[in-house]
This record gives structure tokens, sequence and C-alpha cells, in this order.
């Protein structure tokens, strides 16, 4: 503004008018002094008219000139009172914006701050240096960042500052390079406050992890007998998931082993994939027979979720029944992926032959038995293990994990989950469970 007060505060045009004036003057009374003192008239008459025919057209241009400027000088005025009107607009709006608002110069020097940075912050930041509002100098990034800035880039990013009271505030932060005249000329800082949010993140986050232990500690552990060997591992893809597998003794040479997977991530599925672990007991120990606990499993799935909400609940399970004195494995698959069952080298698939539970009121589902060898391998597994051994197609990773077994047959879980993720690189998309059944022949003493 104080540049266009200077532009508009020309007045040669009104000086040389008035020079024109006074020149015309002196010339008027020039000649009229040598018509009085015997200057011919004729001739008098002729000089008048040339000088007013060579000075009109330099009158006109002088009027047409300062009239040009008096136009201009109103259209700048005009100007700064509508600049006057967007500055005062502009510190509204700074002044009074919800968000922390803050101008440093091109040194790190606090300039100017808003009213909410007063409110938060103190009103002693002005002349103070930026740093000094970082909670954690050593590790923050923002010195960092405002070099950035400088350069002309814009950044955003989170940090942690110190209010008033010394506590700390979490904020997310945009800053932005001031460009005056074509060079770099300070920053501006708009942080929004989330401290609120963080607390709540934490909170959260702790409940998680409270969560994830009970998940993991409802996990059976490994069951080693003469007969029998199981034992299993869990990857949730985040914290926690639906994936469940149980495992018991039914009686002196039966073994109940299941593992299931429910629709969706994260708590959601696990809370279902809880609901239906408290039933598994004394489901798997009383009921027995695969058939019995897979309808059992169906209705309480359905009844619980799909009879009081909108969206669709379901999950798929294996649950197999090993029996060591006669033999035999009896199994149902809802759904799910295709257990192995590994035996003098050679795997067999157990795939799906009954839907997923939970979707249907009813179902009729049909057990399959089939005769085992001494000794034999059941592995069973979610499709988050499939889906990181190759993501392309089920047929192919399914295929992978065959070779791999026959391959190791002799490693357990563990060991095999190292080769088969490739030394940990494992893909956070879904949960992966896994599980290993030895079975030999029950030797009655």
């Amino acid at each position: 503004m104080k540049q266009i007060n200077r532009l508009s505060g020309s007045k040669w045009t009104g000086v040389l008018l008035a020079a024109y004036v006074v020149m015309e003057l002196f010339i008027f009374l020039k000649l009229s002094y040598k018509l009085k003192t015997g200057m011919d008239i004729h001739l008098f008459e002729e000089y008048q008219t040339l000088s007013f025919f060579l000075h009109l057209p330099l009158g006109l241009f002088i009027v047409c000139l300062f009239w040009k400027e008096r136009k201009e000088t109103i259209r700048k005025k005009e100007l700064i009172f509508d600049l006057e009107k967007v500055t005062l607009r502009h510190f509204t709006l700074f002044n009074n914006n919800l968000y922390l608002a803050i101008i440093v110069n091109n040194e790190g020097t606090i300039t100017e701050v808003n009213e909410r940075v007063t409110d938060v912050l103190g009103d002693k930041l002005i002349g103070s240096h930026f740093k000094d509002l970082l909670f954690h100098k050593e590790t923050s990034k923002s010195l960092e960042n405002f070099e950035d800035v400088l350069e002309g880039k814009m950044v955003d990013s989170t940090d942690i500052i110190r209010d008033k009271h010394e506590n700390p505030v979490y904020i997310e932060y945009k800053s932005i390079p001031l460009i005056m005249q074509g060079r770099i000329d300070g920053v501006c800082v708009i942080a929004k406050d989330i401290t609120e949010k963080k607390k709540l993140e934490e909170e959260m986050n702790k409940d998680l992890e409270l969560a994830t232990i009970l998940q993991q500690s409802v996990l059976c552990k490994p069951l080693i007998t003469e007969e029998v060997q199981i034992e299993g591992q869990y990857i949730p893809a985040h914290n926690i998931g639906g994936d469940m597998y149980v495992w018991y003794r039914i009686n002196e040479h039966q073994y109940g082993v299941l593992i299931m997977d429910v629709m969706g991530h994260g708590v959601s599925a696990a809370l279902v994939s809880m609901s239906i672990r408290a039933l598994l007991e004394g489901l798997i120990v009383r009921v027995k027979e695969p058939v019995l606990v897979i309808e059992t499993l169906n209705a309480h799935m359905h009844k619980l979720f799909n009879d009081h909400t909108s969206s669709l609940q379901f999950f798929t399970a294996l649950y197999a029944v090993a029996d060591t004195k006669e033999m035999n494995l009896t199994y149902i698959n809802a759904g799910h992926p295709p257990g192995l069952l590994v035996q003098s080298d050679h795997a067999e698939l157990l795939k799906s032959n009954c839907v997923p539970l939970g979707i249907l009121e009813e179902i009729k589902p049909t057990a399959e038995t089939v005769p085992l060898k001494d000794p034999s391998q059941l592995l069973l597994f979610t499709d988050g293990l499939l889906e990181n051994i190759d993501g392309t197609a089920m047929y192919h990773a399914v295929n992978k994990l065959k070779e791999s077994v026959l391959a190791n047959s002799q490693l357990d879980t563990k060991g095999l989950l190292e080769i088969l993720l490739h030394d940990g690189e494992i893909s956070k998309q879904d949960d992966i469970s896994f599980v290993k059944m030895a079975i030999s022949k029950f030797r009655h003493i």
C-alpha cells in the first residue's frame, strides 16, 4: 500500500498546467504592453492568432493528461481501500482461526501469532525462536522441515510442542513459504491440535494390546502324547484378528482339532471368533461327532449375529477328529482352504464339502472319513498363508505348500513358516494361522 501511495502522489501534471497558465499570462501582458507602446495592430492580431493555435493543442494535451492522472489517482485510492478491506479480512481469518497460526522469519524467529496460539502456548512467543516450542528438540524433524520450506517447498508433518504450562501438545501442521517480490520472506505455519485424538489412539492401542494378549492366551498350547503332537502358529494382520484354532483330547484315542477364519479383519472379526471360541471346548469334548459340532456352530453363528444385524456374518472352518486306535480321520470342511494329509510321501487335499457357517439358518453337512497310515501328518491353515505363498491363485499356493511340506516334513510349524514366508517377508493383508498334527497308532499298554 505504501508503494501505491508513492505512485499516486505525483503532482507533476498539475505543476505543468500551472506553469502553462503563468506563461500564457506573461505573453499576454507583454503583448499588451508592446501594443500600448506603438506596436502595429495588424501584426498584434496575427501574432495573437498564431499563438492561440500553437498553444491550444498544448493546453488541451495538458488538460487531458491532468484528467487521466486524476482518474488514475481515484482508481488507486479505490484499490487501496479494497486492499485494506482484504487485509482486514485476512487478519480476521488469521486471528480468529481455530487452528494455531504462526509466522516466523527466515531465521526462525516468531514474528506473529493468532489468538489461538496465545490461548494454548502463551503470550510471550513473539521474538523467540520456534525451536523453543519443540518438546523433543533432539528427535524433532521440524528444524529439517524448516530448511526445506525456505527452499520453496510446502511441508506437511507432525510434532509435539509445549503449551504454556509445559505440557505436551500433539500437532499436525503445514508449513508454507511466504513469497514477497519473488523471494521467500518467512514461513507461515498452520497447525491442528490433535492431542485429544492422540490420547484416544493411545488408549485404543492399550486396549488392543490387552485384547491381543487375551486372544493369544486362548489359543491352545502344544499337545504332546505318545500318539499325537499338535502345535500351531498365529500371525494376526492387525494385532488381533478373526483366525482361531483349538484342539482337545476327546478320549483315550480320539483327538479333535478345528481351525476357523471369520470374515473380515481386526476387532470385529476378533469379537466373533472369541464368541465362537467360548463354545468350542465343551462342544468338541461333549458332542464329539463332527456333523453335530458343525451344525451347532452354524446355528450359533446365524442366531447370534445374522438375526440381529443387517450385514452378513460368517466364518469358514475345518474340523477333524483323528482316531489313533482305528487309524482314521473324520473331517468336515466348511468353505475353508483344503487341509493337507501327508502319508508316505504323498499329500492328500481335504477339500471343502460344506458351505461356510452362519450364512444359512440350517445346513446338512456330511462328514468324510479317510484311513490313516502310521505315521501321518495333518496340516491346517487359513487363506492368509496361501496369499503370502502365492497371491495370484490358490491352486499354485497349495501346490507350493505341498512341495514344501513333503520336502521338510520333519520341521515344526515355525520352521515351515520360515521357509514358506521367505525368511519373514509377511504381507499384512490377512491373518495367518498354521496347525500341524503328527499322528501315530495308538498302542494300548
